[in-house]
């Protein structure tokens, strides 16, 4: 049986040679729970309630968003605008996005000299710390923390 610590660790290692090289956008929750599982040599200069938008990344050739919630789940909260294919949507917007920020920036658009970046949105179940080998904690970000009870 693996310990708390690699549990936590193994969403994050799982999917380590696809989003190396990729700008990885993380939300709170998960930002938290990364750099509590992979110890201080693990930095983020900055973790966001929600999913920053591309526009401050107007150059990026590669961008991964880990969620947290699964597909699904994103589908069934109430005022979400996604359908149960919201990850290619979401993906699609993004893209979209990325082309605005672009042209707001004065770069050329993608196809001129410039590959269109690789977007991909993914579900990593980032759901708990591991303080040490039993002992866990939920991120204070994460959306368990953040549920009404």
């Amino acid at each position: 049986m693996d310990s708390l610590i690699e549990a936590a660790r193994r969403p994050l290692v799982d999917i380590a040679p696809e989003i190396a090289g990729a700008l990885v956008l993380l939300d709170a929750g998960a930002a938290e729970v990364a750099q509590l599982s992979l110890g201080p040599a693990f930095l983020l200069a900055r973790a966001h309630r929600k999913t920053p938008r591309p526009q401050v990344f107007p150059s990026a050739a590669r961008v991964t968003i880990c969620c947290a919630l699964s597909e699904l789940a994103h589908a069934q909260q109430a005022g979400v605008e996604l359908g149960v294919e919201g990850y290619r949507e979401y993906a699609g917007a993004l893209q979209q996005d990325l082309a605005e920020a672009r042209a707001a920036a004065g770069l050329p658009p993608h196809g001129e000299g410039a590959p269109p970046p690789q977007i991909s949105v993914r579900h990593v179940p980032l759901h708990l710390a591991a303080l040490d080998a039993a002992t866990f904690v939920l991120p204070a970000g994460g959306a368990a923390a953040g549920a009404a009870m």
